[in-house]
């Protein structure tokens, strides 16, 4: 699996759309994720990727047979890249029964699966310190230059949004 913003084969930087573009890269020959292809996503991955977004509170991945906004990529070897988290950490409480992977909810419920993804996501925790110090400074504010406006929610807020995989209403939403 593969995070990335999408850019144009053309490689060049202004095919980005304004704004800061943090861990993208050229995925090259990718396209769009049709509702036909969805079963050439592994389950395991499609519960990965509906977990991350519940927990990240990203409900902005949606497909049905009619079209969608999908947000989800295959490359030219047909890997999945997931692609656009502008919504993680919205405060609007998320929809996921209409999320492209929403099928896969059920299998999230089993304790064993639970116990395996939280470890998992225990351990990203364990590095928060270090990710976020990986953010550049200007990236900190919403103007990056006189720095005067901290962006919201600050990188305390996400890590105590995130620590919600500890409640057992985490799990257990619908």
């Amino acid at each position: 699996m593969t995070f990335a913003k999408r850019l144009e084969p053309s490689g060049r930087e202004d095919d980005l759309a304004d704004g800061p573009a943090f861990a993208s890269r050229l995925v090259p020959y990718s396209r769009e994720l049709a509702f036909e292809q969805l079963a050439k996503v592994p389950a395991e991955l499609q519960q990965r990727v509906l977990l991350f977004d519940i927990w990240t509170n990203n409900h902005d991945r949606f497909l049905t047979e009619k079209g969608g906004n999908v947000n989800l990529l295959l490359d030219q070897h047909d890997e999945l890249v997931v692609i656009d988290h502008n919504l993680a950490f919205d405060d609007t409480p998320g929809d996921f029964a209409r999320h492209v992977f929403s099928h896969q909810r059920e299998k999230l419920k089993d304790l064993e699966v639970q116990a395996r993804y939280q470890t998992l996501m225990e351990t990203a925790l364990e590095e928060w310190d270090d990710i976020i110090d990986l953010i550049p400074e200007e990236w900190r504010f919403v103007d990056p230059v006189e720095q005067t406006l901290p962006i919201i929610p600050d990188p305390d807020t996400l890590l105590y949004y995130l620590q919600r995989l500890r409640e057992a209403s985490f799990w257990s939403a619908p």
